[in-house]
């Protein structure tokens, strides 16, 4: 088909009261058009916690990417991604960028494709900004289970700032989603962000195991 959309939508909300109240919000979308050789495809989430009151976890995160498939398989690219964790003193991140990719397979059942991209990157963290560029490599894999019942993903993205403050940062994400009724779905997955120079009372890992409920439309 000369022209292809996908929306998609995911939401997991928990709350325990008793000895410790706890509320854990978490939302990720995913919005992607595909016209002849051209395509653009927008990532949000917001992933918030909180304790007793007190935020424990306020991540934002957005991002725009465009993609040119010059080739049969190749394909150019170039975006933008903001994000903000003040709690672990990341006040904003901007990272524009450009870069080339190959998709090894795109049909029904399975998608699979990686990149390889410069960008340029401001960032406050702990309280000093900074200006550095990075290499970023980025891969993703979907693949239809039990006869399209069930669909497994992987996406991850690694940087490596080369000017600037030094700094290399993982951002993963693993899970699965089974179809429950019609456009609606169970979705289950583990996020692993890490980074090798956070801001200073920070750990370099952060770990979230979310479950929840999605809706796909396209």
């Amino acid at each position: 088909s000369d022209f292809d959309w996908l929306v998609r939508s995911d939401l997991l909300l928990n709350a325990t009261r008793g000895n410790t109240n706890t509320t854990d919000y978490l939302w990720q979308g995913h919005g992607s058009v595909e016209t002849g050789d051209h395509r653009h495809v927008v990532d949000a989430s917001s992933n918030h916690k909180a304790q007793d009151g007190v935020a424990t976890k306020e991540e934002d995160n957005i991002s725009y990417v465009y993609s040119w498939f010059f080739a049969d398989r190749w394909f150019l690219s170039g975006g933008i991604e903001y994000k903000r964790d003040p709690i672990r003193d990341l006040r904003y991140r901007y990272s524009p960028g450009a870069g080339i990719g190959f998709r090894f397979y795109e049909d029904a059942d399975r998608h699979f494709e990686v990149s390889l991209s410069a960008i340029g990157v401001r960032e406050k963290v702990g309280g000093v900004t900074n200006e550095s560029a990075a290499a970023r490599w980025g891969l993703r894999y979907e693949r239809d289970l039990l006869g399209g019942d069930m669909e497994f993903f992987h996406n991850h993205r690694l940087w490596s700032y080369v000017t600037g403050r030094r700094n290399m940062v993982a951002d993963t994400t693993t899970g699965f989603r089974w179809d429950v009724w019609r456009d609606i779905y169970f979705n289950v997955q583990l996020d692993w962000d890490w980074e090798s120079e956070p801001a200073p009372g920070n750990e370099q890992e952060d770990l979230t195991f979310a479950v929840g409920i999605g809706v796909e439309l396209d």
